[in-house]
């Protein structure tokens, strides 16, 4: 995976870690300081999509509210007459 760091924005690996580090203004904190937020959130999502990949997870909360698993077809029963079925994306 590739991402461009802006001007001013270095990345070190040290060992296991990588760190991000704001090189506009030395004597000015603050300067840079949203581009290095961004970039050290890009890295970090580079990261855990190369290591864990992606999920989508999903949540029912109701009574009488079920989904049940059928091959590659998830079944949801909502409240609605019939149950609604959504196929299932090939990764």
């Amino acid at each position: 995976m590739e991402y461009e760091l802006n001007p001013g924005i270095e990345v070190q690996q040290e060992g296991d870690l990588l760190h991000v580090l704001n090189r506009v203004n030395a004597d000015d904190p603050k300067a840079g300081g949203a581009m290095h937020g961004v970039s050290r959130a890009m890295v970090d999502n580079l990261v855990t999509g190369v290591t864990k990949g992606f999920q989508k997870g999903l949540e029912i909360v109701g009574t009488g509210w079920r989904a049940a698993l059928s091959g590659r077809t998830l079944e949801i029963s909502l409240g609605y007459a019939q149950p609604v079925r959504v196929p299932i994306p090939r990764a």
